[in-house]
């Protein structure tokens, strides 16, 4: 019942990890009869440190298909976590949880400033 912001998500097993723990969170309300209508929760997303992590790689490599991808791992990235979040908030799981009142989990990108001037 406590809302909560779970921050410093890099992963997308990290990000399907932390959607999944408020669902669970939700059902065991919903199990112990306990209100679901308050209950609020952000998941964020760091985005940035993803391509500093992956464009040092990316460099390692050297290849003009590998240099081409600098800065786009984390836009990758979180295209696919949005879709993982889509299917599970507008799934059957969460459908009977937003029918005994339950707010989805909103995901928030962090962190998305540019950390490389090229």
């Amino acid at each position: 019942g406590i809302n909560v912001n779970i921050t410093l998500m890099f992963s997308l097993k990290h990000t399907d990890d932390v959607l999944t723990a408020y669902i669970r969170g939700l059902e065991a309300r919903k199990a112990a009869g306990l209100p679901l209508d308050h209950v609020r929760a952000v998941a964020s997303v760091f985005l940035s440190r993803v391509d500093v992590l992956l464009d040092k790689q990316l460099e390692a490599l050297g290849t003009p298909e590998a240099l081409a991808l600098r800065g786009k791992s984390a836009i990758a990235f979180v295209k696919v976590a949005y879709e993982h979040y889509k299917k599970l908030f507008n799934g059957t799981r969460f459908a009977e949880l937003k029918a005994a009142g339950a707010h989805p989990q909103r995901l928030l990108w962090a962190s998305t400033g540019t950390k490389n001037p090229a």
